[in-house]
């Protein structure tokens, strides 16, 4: 009788082990799948920061050299 109540709870602590690094494994994964997000909208919000600046120096480049010329004309 005794024998039988320690493998049940053998078995019964098996198992509870096993959902432990279930429950583990997939918490892991779905925090690796959480960062991956995170660094791709960070990789994102990057490119659009880059594109933006891009375009601010250029149209700054643009304005500057139409400023130059405009002066340079008038003070032909």
């Amino acid at each position: 009788m005794q024998n039988d109540i320690i493998t049940f709870f053998r078995v019964f602590l098996i198992n509870i082990l096993i959902i432990i690094a279930v429950v583990i494994s997939v918490i892991i994964i779905i925090v690796i799948i959480i960062a991956i997000i995170i660094m791709m909208i960070i990789i994102i919000i990057e490119v659009v920061a880059i594109v933006i600046i891009v375009v601010i120096v250029i149209i700054v480049i643009i304005v500057i050299i139409v400023i130059i010329i405009s002066t340079s004309s008038v003070a032909l």
